[in-house]
């Protein structure tokens, strides 16, 4: 579930491409992608394709904000879809996710102003069937008045005031917003990577392109795997001779270090 791969409900073509990408989620956009007058056209287009055509991938919907005039027609026709889930914008109150809860799906609400990063710990703790949070970063710049800057502290702030209210609430590890500059794969990765260190699990990905790097940014690499499976197996030796906390490597390792080593080890495991 790292790279989750936007693509306008309107456009055929770009739809089925994909869905056959190597992308982990494909979010099938009704909402900024599609203008007002093919609204129709994209929930039509969206249950064409995913009638017609099989894959692997998680599939979610991103609906219009509640109260917008597609809500009606859009409950009507998701309960129907083939689908695994729905994404829903502007969640800046937990009530937003109301209507679509009724359908019984998983939801992913989208963080993307200041109201909604300041009611986070009740949007994740709501009655409804959150799954994850995601994170529009660009919405949520543009919420506060200022250009999106992948340096700005309230970056920062924003994604690991998102991580805590997920961990404590027992949802998956949020996803993070979209990288807006699409030729510039290594400025992806490094916000990739930067995201994953404050408890993301994956990226909102506008291209095919950004797909691999997203994926690699927030995969162990051979070395940190290699390491996390030497102090597994070193502790193995260590609690035969009675040892509950030992160093390794020059680190100490105790239960939270060896929580973390398991992860990783298990980690390369569902990637295979």
């Amino acid at each position: 579930m790292k790279a989750w791969l936007f693509c306008p409900g309107h456009d055929a073509n770009k739809l089925e491409k994909a869905l056959h990408t190597q992308a982990d989620v494909v979010v099938i956009d009704w909402e900024d992608a599609v203008d007002s007058s093919k609204k129709r056209e994209a929930r039509n287009t969206t249950a064409d394709v995913l009638t017609q055509t099989r894959t692997s991938q998680r599939v979610l919907v991103r609906v219009n904000a509640v109260g917008s005039s597609s809500t009606t027609a859009e409950l009507e026709l998701l309960a129907d879809l083939p689908i695994d889930g729905i994404m829903v914008p502007k969640c800046d109150d937990a009530t937003r996710l109301e209507a679509f809860d009724r359908l019984g799906l998983p939801l992913v609400p989208l963080i993307e102003n200041a109201h909604g990063l300041e009611r986070v710990q009740d949007i994740v703790s709501s009655i409804y069937n959150v799954e994850r949070i995601a994170f529009g970063s660009l919405d949520f710049f543009a919420d506060i008045g200022v250009w999106w800057d992948g340096d700005n502290p309230l970056l920062s702030y924003a994604r690991t005031r998102i991580s805590i209210a997920s961990r404590a609430a027992g949802l998956a590890a949020p996803i993070d917003g979209i990288y807006p500059l699409l030729e510039d794969l290594d400025g992806l990765t490094s916000d990739s990577q930067k995201a994953m260190r404050l408890g993301f699990a994956g990226k909102l990905v506008v291209h095919p392109r950004q797909v691999d790097p997203v994926r690699t940014a927030f995969s162990p690499n051979r070395a940190e795997i290699e390491r996390a499976r030497s102090m597994l197996q070193a502790n193995e030796r260590m609690q035969r001779q009675g040892v509950a906390v030992h160093v390794f490597d020059g680190e100490l390792v105790d239960a939270p270090v060896l929580r973390l080593a398991r992860r990783i080890v298990e980690a390369e495991g569902e990637g295979e």
